[in-house]
């Protein structure tokens, strides 16, 4: 008999686009506007905040997996183990965290 598999992660969300080739989630969205309106940003600060809120989007995304399917699966053997999708937010919000306290650093100068 075949194997069922784990989990099997859901489509993202479609959402509207800041820039050509840029999906945002709203939220994240929000943030990309705002900042582009209050400030004139150079190349590598505009890519800065695109990166942010990029792994937001994602974080977000991760999130949604979990929703539905949980936080916790079980391994080959029924042990419970961290849904993958759970340790990709953890990571994805670590990275927009990071980036985001690197564009208000240099916001503020």
């Amino acid at each position: 008999m075949p194997r069922k598999p784990r989990f099997s992660p859901a489509p993202p969300p479609a959402a509207p686009a800041a820039a050509p080739g840029l999906t945002l989630s709203p939220a994240a969205q929000a943030i990309f506007d705002d900042v582009r309106k209050r400030w004139d940003l150079t190349a590598p600060v505009a890519a800065l905040l695109r990166l942010a809120c990029e792994a937001m989007t994602k974080a977000e995304q991760c999130e949604a997996i979990t929703a539905v399917e949980g936080l916790v699966i079980g391994d080959a053997k029924g042990a419970a183990k961290p849904h993958p999708a759970a340790l990709l937010a953890r990571d994805y919000r670590a990275q927009a965290s990071g980036a985001l306290q690197r564009l208000l650093a240099h916001l503020e100068k």
